[in-house]
């Protein structure tokens, strides 16, 4: 695997960060999980032949495998992702300095001029929907991603209606089928406390059409402002929020009510055991007593005749459990 996977990186990039990249890689993908790995440290503190060992571990990997929380609910729901009849596509529409771009290749970078910086790969929010057809100026990102894929810098043997030419020489698209137009758009932030600006700028950027993204906030002072004033122009946007809002609402209740059983678990475990020390400690004031008691009986009767009387006194006196060791 490693010898393949440098093979096929050294035609992509240069040196070393072949050999690099691949053996990063073929760890990533062949890693264990942290279950087998605590099963490998047990069977080798064991005495046994290596071979009794490496026969232990074949059953303890072939009986079990430890999966994440997303496959173990796809096996439960019976979800098979690459059967499915919908596609998924994720869109960044986070700030500009937080968005991540495909480096071009090796090759293509060295045809570039020496002061070029365009050294990475074209994306859908930097450069594919900003230099849409001017037909399509009303055209939100949501609606855009949902009704158009990207076919590169080539028409293909597509239907001259379907494709659509990008202003600046950014390519072409082509609209989806209906069956295609079915796809899933996920795209984030999502709504977190500390991340309220950043969620109303993702959502306004997917369904207010712009051009600059520096037009996106408007005439506002924040985005949260801006939302607030659009927002009845466009119902997708001001549902999706409010579903996120009303999902936070959720999630907060429930904290507080787990923080709560948990409070009140703690309290009465602590009342528990403080009852339980106070039983333990009556217990051992009984116990000692009665064995002082025992003691002074066994005492007195090897005490002589003319000393019992005294003794007598001194525990009625004093008590028992106040008497001295001599005593």
């Amino acid at each position: 695997k490693l010898i393949r996977l440098k093979q096929w990186y050294q035609r992509r990039v240069r040196g070393d960060e072949a050999g690099i990249i691949a053996g990063y890689t073929c760890k990533y993908v062949n890693k264990a999980p942290s279950s087998l790995i605590d099963d490998m440290n047990l069977i080798c503190e064991d005495n046994a032949t290596n071979a009794s060992k490496l026969l232990s571990a074949a059953k303890r990997s072939l009986k079990s495998r430890e999966i994440g929380s997303i496959e173990a609910s796809y096996q439960i729901l019976g979800v098979h992702p690459i059967f499915s009849t919908v596609e998924s596509v994720f869109i960044p529409a986070f700030p500009k300095e937080k968005r991540s771009k495909f480096l071009k290749s090796h090759a293509e970078r060295e045809q570039l001029p020496d002061d070029s910086t365009d050294i990475t790969h074209g994306s859908l929010v930097d450069d594919w929907y900003p230099n849409r057809p001017d037909e399509m100026e009303d055209l939100s990102l949501y609606k855009f991603r949902q009704n158009y894929d990207r076919i590169g810098f080539k028409r293909g043997n597509f239907k001259k209606e379907r494709v659509v030419t990008l202003k600046n020489n950014k390519g072409y698209m082509v609209s989806m089928t209906d069956e295609k137009k079915k796809r899933l758009l996920t795209y984030g932030p999502h709504l977190r406390e500390g991340m309220e600006e950043q969620f109303y700028q993702s959502r306004l950027m997917m369904y207010v059409p712009w051009r600059e993204e520096s037009t996106i906030i408007g005439q506002s002072n924040t985005y949260e402002e801006e939302y607030n004033r659009v927002k009845s122009e466009h119902p997708e946007m001001q549902l999706d929020v409010e579903k996120h809002f009303a999902i936070a609402k959720r999630k907060k209740a429930f904290e507080i009510k787990l923080s709560n059983l948990k409070q009140k678990k703690n309290d009465t475990e602590s009342k528990d055991s403080d009852s339980d020390v106070d039983d333990h400690n009556d217990h051992v004031n009984d116990h000692d007593v009665d064995g002082d008691q025992n003691s002074v009986d066994e005492m007195q009767k090897n005490v002589p005749v003319k000393t019992r009387e005294e003794l007598d006194n001194k525990v009625s006196s004093k008590g028992p459990a106040q008497l001295s060791l001599y005593e």
